[in-house]
C-alpha cells in the first residue's frame, strides 16, 4: 500500500512539474508576443511624430510663403529648432522602444529558465518519492 503511494506521489510531482513547466512556457511566448507588440508601438509612435512635423512644416510653408518666396533668417531658425526637437523625440523613443525589448527578452529568457528547472526538479523529486517508495516496498 505504502508502494502504491509513494508511486502516486511520484506521479503527481511529474505531472505538477510538467503543468508548472508549461505554464512558463506559455508566460515566455506570450512576454515574446508582448515584445513583438512593443516594438511596433514604438515603430509607430516614432512614425507619427515625423509625420506631425511634416504636416506642422506643410501649414507653416503655407503661412511663412504666402508672401514670398524665400524663408528669413528666424523662419528658418524656427525649421531648425522644430526639425531637431522632433530628432530628439524620435531617439528618444527608440531608446524607450530599445530599452523595453530587452527588457522582454530578459523576461522570456527568465521564464524558459523556469520552465527548465521546474521540470527538473519535478524530475528529480519525482524520482526520489519513486525510490523510496521502492525502498519502502522492499522494507515490507
Amino acid at each position: 500500500m505504502l508502494a502504491i503511494a509513494g508511486g502516486l506521489k511520484a506521479a503527481g510531482q511529474l505531472f505538477g512539474a510538467i503543468g508548472q513547466s508549461q505554464y512558463a512556457e506559455l508566460k515566455a511566448f506570450n512576454l515574446g508576443t508582448e515584445k513583438i507588440l512593443a516594438k511596433a508601438q514604438g515603430i509607430q509612435s516614432a512614425r507619427l511624430r515625423n509625420e506631425a512635423f511634416k504636416e506642422a512644416k506643410a501649414i507653416n510653408d503655407t503661412i511663412f510663403l504666402s508672401g514670398s518666396d524665400e524663408l528669413t533668417t528666424s523662419q528658418e531658425a524656427f525649421y531648425k529648432g522644430q526639425k531637431e526637437k522632433t530628432g530628439d523625440d524620435v531617439s528618444n523613443i527608440n531608446l524607450m522602444t530599445f530599452m523595453n525589448q530587452l527588457k522582454y527578452t530578459q523576461e522570456i529568457q527568465s521564464e524558459k529558465t523556469r520552465a527548465r528547472t521546474t521540470l527538473l526538479a519535478g524530475v528529480l523529486a519525482a524520482g526520489s518519492s519513486g525510490l523510496q517508495a521502492y525502498a519502502d516496498y522492499k522494507d515490507t
